[in-house]
This record gives structure tokens, C-alpha cells and sequence, in this order.
């Protein structure tokens, strides 16, 4: 599985931020089949919506890098998951904590744009604002790429908003 997850993030780094090109779809059908074998679906497109950006995400949080997007810092990254994916920021939240990257966002936040926003999330997951609930669409493969938190994404869905440090 190690293999499998090292070719998925290779591909990752160099295709995840451009367009599908018969090559690189070539590649990802190879990656696809064997996903399968282990029982896990990808979807035909790795370019689509939220696949993409859901995939981009949660290997950024894992790394402390921007992963699959052109973004030069993971602050970046934070305010693209904050205005586009907060369905998801519970699992980023929670990859950068098990992966050690909650201080690199910190360090970036120099305006405190962050800060205020983590507020936000804070009370949007304690007070079950719809638009934080959890999606749990592509649990298994996070838990696939993000082995650290996989034991998180099978809990249950009443999520105490203590779990993550956003403050």
C-alpha cells in the first residue's frame, strides 16, 4: 500500500495542478485500476470538482506544503480550503495537527486573516452550520493518503469542535 500511496502522490506532484492530457490520463487510468484492487474509487477526471481540490488539500495539510496547487505558501492553501471546501476542513484541520503543520500556518498568518477565519470554523463546527458538516465522500481515500488521522474519519459524525485546534 506504501507503493501504491508513493505513485499517487508522484503523479500528484507533477499533474495535480494541470490539465489532463491523453499522457497523464494514460497514467492515472494505471493509478485508477489499482485503487480498485484495494476496493477504491477514483473518479475518471482527476481534475474535477471537489475531487481535485478535496485531494489537493489534504496532501498540502500532510506535507506543510502546497501540494497539487500553485500556490507558493500553505497559508494560501488554508484560504482556498476556507472559501471553497469548509465541508472539509475538519480532515485538514486535522492532518496538519497529526502531521505537525499547524505552526507553519501560524508562522504565515502575518495579518491574522487566519486566525479570525479559524474562529469562524470554530464556531461554524459547534454550532453545526450546514456549511461546515462534515462530507464524507472521499473518507477512504483520505484515510488511504492520510493514514495519521483515517481512525478520525471513521468516527461519528458529532464532532466536537475541541478536536482541532483552531484557535
Amino acid at each position: 500500500m506504501d507503493r501504491l500511496r508513493e505513485t499517487f502522490e508522484a503523479f500528484w506532484t507533477e499533474y495535480g495542478s494541470t490539465g489532463a492530457t491523453n499522457e497523464t490520463l494514460a497514467q492515472w487510468n494505471s493509478i485508477r485500476i489499482e485503487f480498485q484492487k484495494l476496493g477504491l474509487s477514483l473518479p475518471s477526471d482527476y481534475n474535477g470538482t471537489p475531487f481535485n481540490g478535496v485531494v489537493s488539500l489534504m496532501l498540502s495539510a500532510k506535507y506543510g506544503r502546497p501540494f497539487g496547487y500553485r500556490h507558493e505558501r500553505l497559508i494560501q492553501v488554508a484560504h482556498t480550503a476556507f472559501d471553497h471546501y469548509k465541508q472539509f476542513l475538519l480532515p485538514f484541520g486535522w492532518a496538519l495537527q497529526a502531521y505537525g503543520h499547524q505552526a507553519v500556518l501560524d508562522s504565515q498568518d502575518t495579518k491574522g486573516n487566519w486566525a479570525k477565519r479559524r474562529k469562524e470554523i470554530r464556531e461554524g463546527i459547534a454550532t453545526k452550520d450546514p456549511k461546515y458538516l462534515l462530507n464524507t465522500e472521499f473518507d477512504l481515500l483520505i484515510g488511504f493518503l492520510v493514514p495519521k488521522i483515517k481512525d478520525k474519519l471513521s468516527e461519528d459524525e458529532d464532532v466536537d469542535c475541541d478536536e482541532v485546534n483552531w484557535e
